[in-house]
């Protein structure tokens, strides 16, 4: 079983320090859990261009300033293992354009950067998030 590699893009706004996260639908995997956007990475796909193309497709919006901030792995109940890899960037522009993939989220909200982990993320995001907090909130100026 080949390794599923993804990325997950902590994007902030730098107008407010506001982060973006998404809410999967109801009838959907990991059903009504927020995420920052992110997925799978294409075959013959950088992390960076992977980085890009989802932070687009599922937002509309553009990011620069990208840092990597950690890596973690995880396996779902049948054994197989996904390799996420977390990153931080800020918009390029205006965080009122956000328009979601409805296939993919139902609704999106701007939140304060350090109630992120009060939300109710994938219990494998929420644990590498809190291990490398001191990094990521570092971009945050908190």
């Amino acid at each position: 079983m080949k390794d599923v590699v993804l990325v997950r893009v902590l994007i902030r706004d730098p107008s407010n320090n506001k982060t973006l996260l998404l809410r999967r639908p109801k009838d959907y995997f990991l059903s009504l859990q927020q995420e920052p956007p992110g997925g799978k990475v294409e075959k013959n796909e950088t992390l960076l261009e992977a980085v890009h193309r989802e932070v687009y497709e599922e937002t509309n919006l553009l990011i620069d300033k990208i840092k990597y901030i950690q890596e973690f792995t995880f396996a779902d109940r049948r054994g197989k293992k996904y390799i996420e890899h977390i990153f931080h960037a800020e918009i390029i522009t205006d965080p009122s354009e956000v328009v979601i993939n409805i296939h993919e989220h139902e609704s999106f909200e701007w939140i304060l950067c350090d109630t992120i982990l009060d939300r109710n993320l994938h219990p494998e995001f929420k644990k590498a998030l809190k291990d490398c907090q001191d990094i990521w909130l570092d971009n945050y100026n908190i």
